[in-house]
Formats: structure tokens, sequence, C-alpha cells
């Protein structure tokens, strides 16, 4: 059993889910039975956030159901390799929804050590991965709609405002100063123009260049 203990609020900025969603999929699922403090607070272990993950994975890559993803999670169901994905609207986890986004970016930007940012024409984050919900220390849903400058250093903002307004432009190994809950320093932004359905829009990948790509791993959330 891992040593480090989350409380409820990291491991729902890890996943990409409320609180609320996280006690309600206790409740009526049993998807897990955190340790309490002696103030009954919920303490979850590297392992249980693990776990969290691969349920979620499940369902939204691989199109199973809720109770189906936690037997598979937890080893009691096996599954074949090549399952095929089902092809579906937005899947529903109980109280929880998933916003509308495309989940499979979300299966590959959420396993990266870097901060990847989805921004619209006016500089909002339309969507987000794990890692930077994890460093502005708040649950994924609460980051859409803020405008990425605003984590930036303020000496540094116009210089991002310059960035981050149409046209975009492809840009390699652009720095940029952010100031996020748990993560303050400079950083690398590879940005990457999109159109989806027929909407203009940035991709953002931040390197942290305060510390080499195997810290940045270490530092991924579990």
């Amino acid at each position: 059993m891992s040593a480090a203990e989350y409380t409820i609020g990291e491991v729902a900025a890890m996943i990409g889910f409320s609180p609320h969603t996280l006690r309600a999929w206790e409740r009526r699922h049993d998807i897990l039975r955190p340790r309490r403090t002696a103030s009954g607070q919920r303490r979850y272990t590297a392992e249980d956030v693990e776990l969290l993950r691969e349920v979620v994975n499940g369902v939204s890559v691989r199109g199973l159901t809720l109770k189906v993803a936690v037997q598979a999670a937890r080893g009691l169901l096996a599954l074949p390799v090549a399952e095929p994905r089902r092809q579906a609207a937005t899947p529903s986890f109980g109280d929880g929804r998933l916003q509308q986004v495309d989940l499979t970016w979300r299966s590959v930007a959420d396993f990266l050590p870097y901060l990847i940012a989805i921004l619209d024409t006016e500089g909002r984050i339309v969507d987000a991965n794990v890692a930077l919900a994890h460093g502005a220390g708040m649950v994924r849903e609460r980051l859409q709609g803020r405008r990425f400058v605003d984590f930036a250093e303020p000496y540094d903002r116009a210089k991002a405002v310059a960035a981050f307004r149409p046209p975009f432009r492809r840009r390699r190994g652009w720095e940029l100063n952010l100031r996020l809950r748990r993560q303050t320093g400079p950083f690398s932004f590879d940005c990457l123009p999109i159109v989806k359905d027929g909407r203009e829009l940035l991709v953002v990948i931040g390197r942290d260049l305060g510390h080499g790509d195997d810290a940045d791993a270490d530092r991924m959330p579990a």
C-alpha cells in the first residue's frame, strides 16, 4: 500500500471529476472505501487513484458500463484485448457526466507530464488535461471558460495575450512564466492551431523548464 495519501479534492483534480461525483460513485457503486481521518475526511492512496483512472478509461475509451469498468479495474473480469470502442453520446457516470469533448485526446493527454490546454479565439480554455488541472489546484470542469493568460505572471501577460489571439500560428519553444497554485516558474510552450467542427482553436503544450523530463514524469499525478 502506498504511503502517499490524497484528499478527495486532489483526487478529483487528478481524474477530472468533482468530489461530489466521487462520493456518489462510492455510495452507489462501492468503487472505493478510502481511509477516514479522525475528523471523517477521506484519504486516498496512489493505488486508489490508479484504480479510478482505469475505471474512467474503461468507460470513456472502451465504452464499458461503470459497473463492468469497476470489475475490470479490480481484475474480477477479463476483457478481450481488442474489444471495440462503442460509438455513443457522451457517456454518463451516474450523477456525473463528461463534458462534450473528444475523449480519445483526453486518454492520451492525461498520461503526459505536460500542461496541455485547448483555447478558443478569446484565449479561454475549452478543455485541459489532468496535469494542468492538478497544477491549477482545481477540477477540470472549473478550468473551462477561464482565460489561460490569467495563469501567467503579471509581467508576462501582455506577451501571452499576443500569442493566444487570432490569427493563431504554430510556435515551438515559446517561453512563458506561469503562476499556478501548485506550480510556478518558466514553461516552454508549443502552440498548434487546429480547426474542429469549423471552429478555430489553439492547442498549447507546456514543459516545465525548472525540471528535466524525468522529474516531470515523477511529478505527474498517479
